[in-house]
């Protein structure tokens, strides 16, 4: 069965529905085309390898519609789906992938990048999109996994660092909240019970598709106490700024909590049941 992929815009930019189709086309189940056959492509798109007479386009400005349309794209693939996996491996792909421009300079960033050693703007355009999107429904939590599904492969092959974002993923579902029981208020409350419904089944869903995908590398980086900056981690672990085995831990124990909490949905406690499991399996083994 065909993939079902749209371009979201009634107007787009002429080179966007170019990307658009180079994706389309490559992430289809019957497709012939390699990762290989696509990243040459794309190369062919960048502004400066382009063999037309008309104006060009700033090499940031390219990136940013690129690595967008990356982004979009992926949140259309159901998280389980093969084209999650070959997306991934066009971007892994890509980061070899001799360049006719091997040296770009990003005017905006005042830096120059390796392309597409470096996958310049791929983090930046990535924070955007992740910061966007909500849980307000269910097609948007769907979209949502998605997104966050095709970030965790990104981040198990290596091809950029993403763990801030399976920091903020595992700490939105397991570490609590903080709740304003009063409008004048300063000090909020720790609310680190569950509260059954689409916001917490969507949140377990992708904390537990982290660990799936990269828990081995999330365990060695617990081990390592490695931090990270910009840690936006829950109120039971408010102060932390990075790994540590403490957390995967407390995370671990999480997971099980909802296993045995009453009233949530049964398959969100057998995800976290079986994400618990994984998790013990890993120190084990790794």
């Amino acid at each position: 069965m065909a993939l079902s992929l749209y371009l979201d815009d009634d107007d787009p930019w002429i080179i966007e529905q170019q990307i658009f189709d180079i994706l389309n086309d490559y992430l289809q189940p019957k497709s012939n085309i390699t990762a290989a056959a696509a990243a040459q492509s794309i190369d062919n798109l960048f502004p400066v390898n382009r063999q037309d007479d008309e104006e060009k386009e700033d090499p940031g400005s390219f990136l940013w519609h690129l690595w967008g349309r990356f982004h979009r794209t992926a949140q259309q693939i159901p998280h389980a789906h093969p084209a999650q996996d070959k997306l991934a491996a066009l971007i892994k792909c890509l980061r070899s992938f001799p360049s006719r421009t091997p040296v770009v300079y990003l005017s905006s960033w005042d830096a120059e990048y390796k392309l597409w050693e470096d996958l310049p703007l791929l983090g930046p355009t990535f924070q955007e999109e992740w910061d966007v999107i909500g849980l307000t429904d269910q097609e948007e939590c769907q979209r949502n996994r998605n997104l966050n599904a095709y970030a965790a492969r990104i981040f198990r092959d290596g091809s950029a660092n993403l763990e801030l974002f399976a920091i903020r993923a595992l700490a939105a579902a397991l570490e609590g909240r903080a709740v304003y029981r009063h409008a004048h208020t300063t000090a909020p409350q720790i609310e680190a019970s569950f509260t059954p419904g689409l916001e917490l089944d969507s949140l377990v869903s992708i904390a537990a598709d982290w660990v799936a995908h990269c828990g081995e590398i999330l365990l060695a980086l617990s081990r390592k106490g490695v931090s990270s900056s910009g840690d936006h981690g829950g109120p039971l672990r408010e102060k932390e700024q990075g790994f540590s085995l403490e957390r995967w831990g407390l995370w671990k124990e999480r997971f099980a909590e909802i296993s045995r909490t009453a009233h949530i949905n049964e398959e969100t406690k057998r995800l976290a049941q079986g994400t618990r499991r994984l998790m013990d399996e890993l120190e084990k083994s790794c």
